[in-house]
Parts: structure tokens; C-alpha cells; sequence
């Protein structure tokens, strides 16, 4: 069982190693989105820690890349849709970084049960998706600097 100590050195560890990702699942239909939250690491401990603590499956990965002639290895936790939604939650109280916190804030409008399981968007529904989107776009190039 985890404890407030447990999820604000998660919320930093994300805030240092996790990324974003939110792309949209059919072009020709508003209001359709995936998403997904990534935390990277080279060695698996702290990910395999927050694996633990995670109420829901998480999935993680291990990969060896080739840079420059060397190989190492890393290691991902990546949590999709729902699950990063409710991760997203648990850890937002605890989180510092104004551009990360945007971000969560603007993935959790994004993706709640709605829309999953066969469950129909309503128009109200696809709209607030959308415009949560163009806010997404907007952070991305701000921090860019495209704007």
C-alpha cells in the first residue's frame, strides 16, 4: 500500500523522467485520441518501484540502443489512456513544474471513460476533446518557441 511520501517522490521522479504523448486515433472523426505517459530510466529499480505502488498494470519495456558505437540499455514504464489519467490524478498534487502540469491538466481533460469501452462521445463530449487538443498544440509550440 502506498502512502502520500510513496506518490510525491513519484510526482518528482515523473517531473524529471516522464514525457507525454497524445495523438489523435482516426483523422476523420473529432474528438478521437490516444494518449499515453512514459518514464524512462536506464537502470529499472525506481521504474520497477513505481510498477509496484501503481493500482492498475502498467507495462514495462526494456530496450538497447546503439549511440555513437555504444550500446546501453533503458528502461520505460508506459502507462496508456485511462490508466495515465488516473496515475496523472494521483500525482498532480504533487507536481512543481508549471509546463508538466499544463500538460497533465490538459491529458486528463482529454481522456476520461468516456469514449472507451464502447461508450459514445456526445457532441458536448467531442467538442471539449477538441478544444482541449488545440490547447495541447498551443503549449507543445509555445514551448517550442514556435509562437
Amino acid at each position: 500500500m502506498s502512502n502520500e511520501t510513496d506518490w510525491a517522490w513519484v510526482a518528482g521522479f515523473f517531473e524529471g523522467e516522464g514525457s507525454f504523448c497524445i495523438q489523435r486515433s482516426w483523422k476523420k472523426k473529432p474528438g478521437r485520441f490516444v494518449g499515453w505517459v512514459e518514464i524512462s530510466q536506464k537502470h529499472p529499480e525506481p521504474l520497477l518501484f513505481i510498477q509496484e505502488i501503481l493500482e492498475d498494470c502498467t507495462i514495462l519495456h526494456e530496450e538497447t540502443r546503439v549511440c555513437n558505437g555504444v550500446r546501453f540499455g533503458t528502461h520505460t514504464l508506459v502507462i496508456h489512456t485511462i490508466k495515465a489519467t488516473r496515475f496523472l490524478k494521483r500525482v498532480l498534487p504533487f507536481m512543481h513544474h508549471p509546463e508538466k502540469i499544463a500538460k497533465a491538466k490538459i491529458f486528463v481533460r482529454i481522456f476520461t471513460e468516456e469514449g472507451h469501452s464502447g461508450i459514445r462521445l456526445t457532441e458536448k463530449r467531442i467538442e471539449e476533446r477538441e478544444n482541449a487538443w488545440k490547447e495541447w498544440l498551443e503549449l507543445k509550440a509555445e514551448i517550442r518557441g514556435d509562437l
